[in-house]
C-alpha cells in the first residue's frame, strides 16, 4: 500500500485523479483475468526486460496482454507492430538489430503508455569469496541468466576452509 500511495501522490501532481482500492489476491486476480478494471497494479508487476515476459508487452495469445483482452483480434496497430518488433528482437543474434527492434518497441509503448510496469528484478542479497556457485558476470534481467529466481539460496554453498 505504501508504493500505491506514493504513486497516487505522484500521479496527483501530474493532474491524474486516482482512487485506490486495495484488495486481497482472491479479488484482484479474477478481475485481472477477466479484464474488469480501469487501472491495475500488482506488487512487482511487469518485468524490467520486455523479452523476459513478452505477455506483459505484446500479443502472445488470445488473452494477452492482460490489459487488452482481445488484442489478437482487434488490438491497435501500434500494439501489433510492437509485438512484431519484440518477436524480431527475441529471435536475432545481431546486437545491432536487437537494439534497433527494442528501440522501436520501446518508442511505440512510450507513445501509447498502455502499461506502467514497476519491474520485478530480484537483487542479490550478499556474496563473498567463501561462497561457492556464485556467478561472476551479472545482469539483473533474468532473461540473461541473472541472479534473479534462477539463482536461489539452495544453490549456494560455503566453501571448505583451506
Amino acid at each position: 500500500m505504501d508504493i500505491t500511495e506514493l504513486a497516487t501522490s505522484h500521479w496527483k501532481k501530474l493532474g491524474i485523479k486516482v482512487n485506490t482500492f486495495g484488495a486481497l489476491r482472491d479479488i484482484v486476480i479474477p478481475r485481472r483475468l477477466s479484464g474488469d478494471f480501469e487501472v491495475h497494479y500488482w506488487w512487482f508487476d511487469g518485468s524490467d526486460d520486455p523479452l523476459q515476459d513478452r505477455s506483459q508487452w505484446a500479443i502472445t495469445g488470445p488473452n494477452q496482454p492482460y490489459w487488452h483482452r482481445n488484442a489478437a483480434l482487434d488490438g491497435p496497430e501500434w500494439l501489433h507492430e510492437a509485438t512484431r518488433q519484440l518477436e524480431l528482437a527475441a529471435t536475432t543474434t545481431d546486437p545491432d538489430k536487437l537494439r534497433e527492434h527494442m528501440i522501436r518497441a520501446r518508442n511505440l509503448h512510450t507513445d501509447e503508455v498502455a502499461a506502467i510496469p514497476l519491474g520485478a528484478a530480484y537483487r542479490v542479497w550478499g556474496a563473498n569469496n567463501r561462497l561457492g556457485n556464485i556467478p561472476e558476470d551479472v545482469s539483473f534481467g533474468e532473461t540473461h541468466g541473472a541472479w534473479g529466481r534462477p539463482l536461489t539460496h539452495e544453490q549456494i554453498f560455503i566453501k571448505p576452509s583451506p
